[in-house]
């Protein structure tokens, strides 16, 4: 709750991982013990610049982006890149643990700070809140509110600008992509 709408540390970074132990199997089972330190390096250049790619939304992005894809292989020989949130924040709870949908006007300047909360799946017995989610007034909704959606960001990206990238095989049978 009260997490800043625009933070400044959404870019995407390369990582080099030519001096990466191969843990595919029949190699050695994976564990934290058998990764050796440094063996993975982030380059320093981000690779893309997320925080700046939605004018739509007032250049308000979600606190977290939670996903992350690189899809098919598009007519002109790039990719597709996709990039995923959920709307986890639109729902909370106050001090006393119990759960709220969160309702936000994107257009005011602080949507959180006038954000409505309702029990969950009700659009009636709103409220407005204080810093710890409890009742500071009721509130009516309006169709200017709305729960925050679940986002998928798609960017285009050349096949240089994925550099070795390998589009992932079969999962191997057994192995860790097979687990339930």
């Amino acid at each position: 709750m009260g997490a800043e709408l625009t933070p400044p540390n959404k870019k995407l970074f390369r990582i080099d991982m030519t001096a990466a132990t191969d843990f595919s199997p029949p190699a050695a089972a994976f564990s934290a013990a058998n990764c050796p330190a440094g063996k993975v390096t982030k380059v320093a250049t981000p690779f893309l610049e997320i925080t700046h790619t939605l004018p739509e939304l007032g250049n308000k992005l979600p606190e977290k982006l939670e996903g992350l894809a690189i899809g098919p292989r598009l007519k002109d020989g790039s990719y597709l890149l996709v990039i995923g949130t959920d709307n986890d924040y639109s729902v909370t709870q106050n001090s006393s643990g119990q759960q709220f949908d969160v309702y936000f006007r994107m257009t005011d300047a602080d949507p959180y700070q006038t954000s409505i909360f309702c029990p969950l799946g009700r659009t009636s017995g709103c409220f407005f809140h204080d810093a710890n989610g409890d009742s500071t007034g009721p509130a009516t909704l309006t169709t200017d509110y709305a729960l925050l959606p679940g986002m998928l960001l798609a960017y285009k990206v050349s096949e240089a600008d994925l550099g070795t990238f390998v589009r992932p095989g079969p999962p191997f049978p057994g192995g860790i992509n097979n687990e339930p």
